[in-house]
């Protein structure tokens, strides 16, 4: 009998309107899956909530223009 590993976690997060994952691993393994080849989607931090988002890299991100603000743990 094999077992298979359930998908990433998430629930709907109500501030941001997104999908929040319980954490970076399972972030970064919807995007791989779903965006495959895309190179345009990053995995961030909630800014209001414990988890991890996925969309479009910012174009000031991308520039150096801008980083991640820093989260207390």
């Amino acid at each position: 009998m094999s077992q298979t590993s359930p998908g990433p976690r998430w629930v709907f997060c109500e501030p941001c309107g997104k999908r929040r994952y319980h954490d970076r691993k399972d972030a970064r393994r919807k995007r791989r899956v779903a965006h495959a080849g895309d190179g345009h989607m990053s995995v961030y931090p909630c800014p209001v909530a414990a988890g991890w988002h996925i969309g479009h890299t910012h174009p000031d991100l991308v520039a150096g223009r801008w980083v991640y603000p820093k989260r207390s743990a």
